[in-house]
């Protein structure tokens, strides 16, 4: 998909959706609340009667659906609220005194909603609808004007472009005018991105195109998503593309010994083989290159290039083999005191700024070293352990070793075209493609290590597990 084509998706037209009323949506987010089964929820919130209406018409989704699981939306920025300033506003210009304000700025305090019914304790968007019912337009009301889902999409567009304390209380003038207490009760908890209806991504995704989860995780873009799957009849196949970000499959949760024993004997046959490694306890980070420009998110899709780049371009220009590829891996601490990698590094940007020599207040602040608070950054630098490959584009190898060279029949290395999905194959095919694109450096740009154990008809599942549990790096 070209440059253009993703533009032109992303803002395609949304007219259906932005004229329902917010309030109907709202309605429809209370009945969720008394849902249980998950299709009934998206059947909810997704009609058929409105998919039918938008497929039609060949619209998209994106201006509703990014109010509805508000998390999967990353065209609209960071608020920068959070629900103690939210308390601020709504009691400044409320004029709030007493008891109403301290609802609101201790709305976990069970002793300020004595003889409050309905109120859910630790929930702010209901104290604050409890607190307007009587101060906001009644829910009921269709003598006045209402705001659709449009006008809630530029007021919240406005509210990220406000850092100004004075254009923020505006907007929520302009909400205490046009909307119900329950209206803004949801308004907020759009604005944290927290719904508390139990409606995931990949529920409401899954039931509004059969492609729709996939195309997610590859480009993390609900606009995009939205604007290319209109009609769940015409199927797409989505592809890795370097530089956009991706969300790889996290991996099953086994809590106990038992459960892995379980694990092996249910999902293993006779000759099969599986990879065992550590789970390093770090910050995910992928990393894309595409010739020389170089890109890092977080799983979710969050940009952190700007923070690390320092950090990794030079192990990227002469340690990666390939032109184009996305890596998987953990970003860490490495302690070389220690010969290990540090607790779960809080302060990771105060270890990059002592890294590259840069006197910022980033390197005062407390971490946790071998147990102790401490803030000395002495003998330790960041590490990158490479555990995946999700994608290779290259167009001529640069061998790290003999077995990496591609060489004709002259002899001579030749020039190939190579682009591949690395997903569909196996992780132990893939841990073998990083030891030929990654020329590692030992404790700062690595491979994570790994044991491949192969399933016998011969060795029972308990003693895989006591295989494993030997197993140290």
């Amino acid at each position: 998909m070209s440059a253009e084509e993703r533009e032109k998706y992303m803002k395609w037209p949304c007219t259906v959706v932005e004229k329902i009323l917010f309030k109907d949506l709202v309605d429809c987010f209370e009945k969720v609340l008394l849902l249980r089964k998950r299709h009934d929820q998206h059947r909810q919130l997704l009609s058929n009667k409105l998919y039918k209406m938008v497929v039609k018409v060949d619209e998209s989704l994106f201006a509703l659906l990014r109010l509805i699981i508000p998390r999967a939306d990353r065209s609209r920025g960071q608020y920068g609220l959070a629900v103690k300033k939210i308390a601020k506003l709504y009691i400044a210009e409320l004029g709030l005194l007493g008891q109403d304000a301290e609802r609101l700025e201790k709305y976990d305090n069970p002793n300020v909603f004595v003889g409050c019914e309905g109120v859910v304790i630790g929930d702010f968007s209901h104290a604050l609808e409890y607190v307007l019912k009587d101060r906001a337009m009644p829910h009921a009301d269709n003598t006045r004007k209402r705001l659709n889902i449009r006008n809630i999409n530029d007021i919240l567009d406005q509210l990220e472009r406000s850092s100004k304390k004075e254009d923020q209380r505006k907007i929520i003038s302009h909400l205490l005018q046009h909307c119900s207490a329950t209206e803004q009760k949801w308004f907020v908890r759009i604005v944290l991105r927290d719904m508390k209806i139990g409606v995931k991504e990949d529920g409401l995704l899954g039931y509004l195109h059969p492609d729709a989860v996939q195309m997610f995780n590859m480009c993390r873009d609900l606009s995009l998503v939205c604007g290319v799957l209109r009609n769940p009849k015409k199927r797409h196949a989505a592809k890795l593309s370097p530089l956009l970000p991706c969300s790889p499959m996290l991996a099953q949760k086994l809590r106990t010994w038992k459960d892995v024993s379980y694990w092996i004997s249910k999902h293993l046959n006779g000759g099969n083989q599986f990879v065992f490694e550590e789970k390093l306890d770090g910050h995910r980070i992928l990393l894309h290159k595409k010739g020389k420009q170089i890109k890092l998110f977080s799983r979710k899709g969050l940009d952190h290039t700007h923070e690390y780049l320092g950090f990794f371009a030079k192990f990227v220009s002469e340690n990666v083999l390939v032109d184009e590829c996305i890596l998987d891996g953990e970003l860490l601490a490495w302690d070389q005191d220690a010969g290990r990698f540090n607790e779960f590094m809080s302060n990771m940007k105060g270890l990059f700024n002592h890294y590259l020599g840069k006197n910022e207040n980033t390197s005062s602040i407390e971490f946790v070293r071998n147990g102790t608070l401490t803030k000395n950054f002495s003998e330790m630098w960041p590490c990158y352990s490479i555990f995946d490959v999700l994608y290779i584009n290259t167009f001529e190898h640069k061998p790290c070793d003999a077995s990496f060279s591609l060489l004709g029949q002259d002899g001579n290395r030749k020039k190939k075209f190579f682009h591949r999905n690395m997903l569909p194959t196996s992780l132990a095919e893939r841990k073998k493609t990083l030891k030929r694109i990654i020329k590692p450096v030992p404790n700062k740009f690595c491979l994570t290590p790994y044991t491949i154990l192969e399933k016998s008809h011969m060795v029972s599942s308990l003693k895989y597990v006591q295989i494993i549990q030997m197993i140290k790096y």
